[in-house]
């Protein structure tokens, strides 16, 4: 999939009414998007699909062996968390693509996901 520099699928059109949309890989965000689709969505809107994740609690390395690092234990849960990301932008943007939307997928890993959101929707 291609993207545009700026993150969008294609040119925003000016003026046009910017929706944040703020997905957490749960059914009920999925039911909320399906309703925005059905209900709410205008033709010109500019649609940002934000996901705001907790980092990501690595195991902690042992006093008593300090050279037994756990990396491919981090590397692992790593993996995990990048790929559970890309399956929910995919699915995200493949529904915005059958609807022809303007649309980009944000995720970003914060302390305070619902701070995070308050802040990405005054922008």
């Amino acid at each position: 999939m291609n993207r545009r520099p700026s993150g969008f699928s294609k040119p925003p059109i000016i003026g046009s009414r910017s929706v944040l949309i703020a997905v957490d890989g749960s059914e009920h965000s999925k039911k909320a998007f399906q309703h925005y689709l059905k209900w709410l969505q205008r033709p010109d809107d500019t649609i940002t699909i934000y996901h705001a994740v907790e980092p990501v609690s690595l195991p902690t390395i042992s006093l008593s062996n300090p050279i037994s690092i756990p990396s491919d234990e981090w590397s692992n849960i790593v993996e995990v968390n990048v790929k559970r990301v890309r399956e929910l932008e995919q699915d995200y943007s493949t529904d915005c693509l059958a609807h022809n939307l303007t649309y980009q997928f944000l995720y970003e890993s914060v302390n305070h996901i619902g701070e995070s959101i308050i802040k990405k929707a005054n922008k």
